[in-house]
C-alpha cells in the first residue's frame, strides 16, 4: 500500500497558475507555519476544483495527479471555501471580454489582457 506524501511537503496547485494568469486574480501563494494544510486530492476540492479547468486549461492535465499537490490557505480560501465569489469574477470577466472584444465593437477594451 502507497501512503500519500505529506501536504506540507508537496507544491500548491494553484502556484504556477497565479503567476501564469495575472489578470486572473488568483492569489499568490502564501504559507504560515501554522496553516492547515490540505491535499489537494480531498473530495470537497475535487469537487470545486473541476470547474475551474474552463478558466486554467492546465488543471484538466493535473486533475488526475491530485495525490501531487496540496492546496495552500489562501488558495483553499479562494477556491474551495469561497469559489463562489471567485468563480463568479471569472466568469464575469470572460463574458466581458467576449463581448468587448467582438469585431463588431472593436474601440472597447477587455478587462482580461
Amino acid at each position: 500500500m502507497t501512503l500519500k506524501p505529506t501536504a506540507s511537503t508537496l507544491p500548491c496547485l494553484f502556484a504556477s497558475l497565479a503567476q501564469e494568469y495575472p489578470e486572473s486574480d488568483l492569489k499568490q501563494c502564501e504559507t504560515k507555519s501554522d496553516q492547515s494544510w490540505r491535499h489537494a486530492s480531498g473530495s470537497a476540492a475535487k469537487e470545486r476544483i473541476r470547474p475551474f479547468a474552463k478558466y486554467f486549461s492546465e488543471l484538466s492535465s493535473m486533475f488526475n495527479f491530485l495525490d501531487d499537490y496540496f492546496i495552500c490557505e489562501k488558495h483553499y480560501n479562494q477556491t474551495i471555501a469561497k469559489n463562489h465569489t471567485f468563480f463568479k469574477k471569472l466568469q464575469d470577466d470572460i463574458i466581458y471580454s467576449s463581448v468587448n472584444t467582438s469585431p463588431t465593437n472593436p474601440h472597447k477594451q477587455s478587462r482580461i489582457h
